[in-house]
């Protein structure tokens, strides 16, 4: 599999959007996060998709949130809202969205899985909003009541 952070593929109609960094249980990272919002972008400016299905690599992580080492090496306390691709904010489709969620999927993985308008998860699937534990603030919980 690519090396890509984020992977995006497309076939009959229905493209695929995997994060790729098993190996960090596939946290969100700038390159991460950068490749989220190219990929989003493409799937909804291109016709011939008509469903989207956002996963991640491995059979560990949907993905465990932020990436905790690169928050601190930046200071980052609380994401601003802007950080994440969130469907119905900062970006707009009519397209359905399918979660297939393959492992933990904590914090903004949660918030990833929570704005999609179906998650298909594995029996191994956990759901959790995780930032207490961290000392950080849980801005993925307020859109809860808005979707």
């Amino acid at each position: 599999m690519s090396g890509d952070p984020v992977l995006f593929e497309r076939s009959d109609g229905i493209a695929r959007l995997t994060i790729n960094r098993p190996e960090a249980r596939n946290a969100l990272n700038q390159a991460v996060r950068d490749g989220l919002f190219a990929g989003f972008r493409e799937f909804i400016d291109d016709d011939a998709s008509q469903v989207l299905i956002l996963t991640g690599t491995g059979n560990k992580a949907f993905s465990a949130g932020a990436d905790l080492k690169e928050m601190a090496d930046t200071g980052l306390k609380v994401p601003p809202s802007d950080w994440l691709p969130y469907l119905g904010r900062n970006l707009h489709t009519d397209k359905p969205i399918i979660a297939a969620v393959n492992g933990v999927a904590y914090a903004g993985g949660f918030f990833l899985a929570q704005m999609c308008d179906l998650v298909v998860a594995a029996d191994t699937a956990r759901f959790a909003i995780t930032e207490a534990r961290w000392s950080r603030g849980a801005p993925w919980a307020a859109p809860l009541p808005w979707l």
